[in-house]
């Protein structure tokens, strides 16, 4: 009967010490979560200050944004936007502007099918300029 209670003892003691153990570990991850969003409520106001200047945000939407924004999962969602829309906005700058209706090259303008220089320069050696 003696043994009972050492294993019993033995048993709680383990329990306590995983216990233990298991609280130390949610701990430690409370306060790292906490220091994460200390330092998001402190970017918070300057980051929601360059999304309104940019016109990604109106002054109104400042409280809607900032619910985006503490949120991790809605705000990949908004990076993803403002990439795409960034990528679109590059894409329109590389390509040339358009300045008018496209021309067809009229075979009595150059018939030849050569470059206005090579022309000039067979003037030249015929003797004809």
């Amino acid at each position: 009967m003696s043994q009972i209670p050492t294993e019993f003892s033995e048993l709680v003691l383990q329990h306590t010490q995983c216990t233990h153990a298991a609280l130390d570990a949610a701990k430690a991850e409370l306060e790292k979560t906490a220091s994460v969003q200390k330092r998001v409520e402190t970017e918070l106001p300057g980051v929601i200050q360059i999304l309104t200047e940019a016109g990604i945000a109106t002054p109104a939407e400042r409280e809607k944004c900032a619910s985006i924004l503490r949120d991790p999962v809605r705000t990949l969602a908004l990076l993803s936007r403002v990439a795409e829309s960034y990528k679109q906005a590059q894409a329109g700058s590389n390509a040339p502007p358009t300045l008018g209706k496209p021309t067809t090259k009229s075979a009595s303008a150059n018939p030849t099918g050569k470059r206005p220089q090579d022309l000039a320069y067979e003037r030249r050696l015929r003797g004809e300029v």
